[in-house]
């Protein structure tokens, strides 16, 4: 701790607040309503001014949620993905559901709220960490853990340069991330334009069913007998958003499987029934199993090329197909029979070839700059972090 500054829980030094829901059966607490309504998911940038959220004034007095002070410091206390434990600056006179704490200092004399804030925002991984399991999103934080919170204290001038330097350090490097984020949605737009352009190049003139040049040949097989257990299995969660790569594959045995499962191998196409909007699908260089929600697709020798049915499968056209035929309307899957109905032009097997190539090193130089993209942002969070934990240390100068 530097000369000068003390240090204090939240609970000490300040007042928390959470909300309510109104009873969600009477409609008139929502329709009309005028008041800011404030949800977890609401804590994704710096500084809110506004939501989508709204409440009657009947909804408020109707529920535990109220007026939380401007210029609060509010923190998701659950939510889904990496809301949780999420902090922003109130800046509007609004209210909130109870997701969320709102925090407020007792002596803005002795505390900043901003100061708090960069504190706060800058220990995230620190503060889901309180619930003992960061990986859990059934488990939320809680206002005791909120109270414990120990925060450094500089003196009220100390805080205020803090304040200042972080506050135009972090405005430079929101520019430079929007800038590499532009930049990175353009190169996936190009890629999407291309992608289409070349499956829809008017090559063919023989119009198909998928189901003339494809096939799923695969039955289940129970995934504890000796001869699959050891196998690689691929699940919808192995798989990356049309781009044909997989994360963390594992044996069935080390997934502890007992359900059924298909069995592939080195020349079929995988693809994901599960929420057809996503595109995913890839081409495995090995020999297993994969989830009763994936369609193992076998291409018809002599007919269809592997990597353009890969790629047919990805591309706008058949996923906009897919998506029409989509049942269950919480859980969207693609019905089989919908799957190969789908008419397509067929290019000849060469032509097949040459356009696959083609879009694979399309793909190869799409990765190679995405990947340098995300490197930037992550190079610009580390330059974050080491501002943070210069500030609260004592170190900025």
């Amino acid at each position: 701790m530097k000369k000068g500054w003390s240090e204090a829980t939240i609970g000490e030094l300040c007042q928390l607040a959470t909300g309510g829901t109104p009873s969600k059966a009477k409609r008139e607490y929502f329709e009309g309503g005028e008041i800011k309504w404030l949800v977890s998911g609401d804590v994704h940038q710096r500084e809110i001014f506004d939501c989508e959220g709204r409440i009657t004034e009947s909804g408020l007095e109707n529920s535990n949620a109220r007026y939380l002070p401007i210029n609060s410091v509010v923190i998701a206390l659950n939510g889904q993905g990496k809301t949780r434990g999420t902090v922003a600056m109130l800046r509007t006179k609004a209210t909130c559901n109870q997701s969320l704490v709102s925090i407020f200092p007792n002596d803005i004399s002795q505390l900043l709220p901003e100061f708090l804030f960069h504190n706060l925002a800058g220990r995230y991984s620190e503060i889901r960490r309180l619930t003992g399991d960061a990986g859990n999103e059934r488990r939320g934080l809680n206002m005791p853990l909120i109270r414990s919170i120990k925060v450094p204290v500089p003196p009220l001038e100390e805080q205020k340069r803090i304040v200042a330097i972080l506050d135009e350090a972090f405005e430079g490097l929101a520019r430079a991330r929007k800038n590499v984020e532009c930049n990175l949605e353009s190169v996936r737009e190009f890629f999407e334009r291309a992608h289409r352009d070349a499956l829809s190049a008017g090559l063919g003139d023989k119009q198909v069913a998928l189901s003339e040049v494809a096939e799923i040949t695969s039955s289940l097989v129970d995934p504890r007998k000796h001869e699959f257990c050891d196998l690689p299995h691929v699940g919808a969660g192995n798989m990356n958003a049309a781009s044909d790569r997989l994360v963390d594959v594992r044996t069935a045995k080390e997934e502890g499987l007992i359900s059924g499962k298909y069995l592939f191998d080195e020349g079929t196409v995988l693809y994901s029934k599960i929420r057809p909007y996503l595109r995913k699908a890839c081409r495995p260089d090995f020999a297993g199993l994969c989830s009763a929600d994936v369609y193992p697709v076998l291409p018809k020798v002599g007919l269809l090329d592997r990597d353009y049915l890969f790629h047919l499968l990805i591309g706008t056209d058949f996923t906009e197909y897919a998506i029409k035929g989509s049942d269950r309307a919480g859980m969207p899957k693609v019905n089989r029979e919908h799957m190969f109905r789908y008419k397509f032009l067929l290019p000849s097997l060469e032509d097949q070839k040459s356009v696959a190539s083609k879009l694979d090193q399309l793909m190869c130089d799409v990765f190679a700059m995405t990947g340098s993209y995300d490197a930037k942002i992550r190079e610009l969070e580390h330059l974050q972090q080491s501002l943070l934990h210069k500030a609260f240390s004592g170190e900025l100068s």
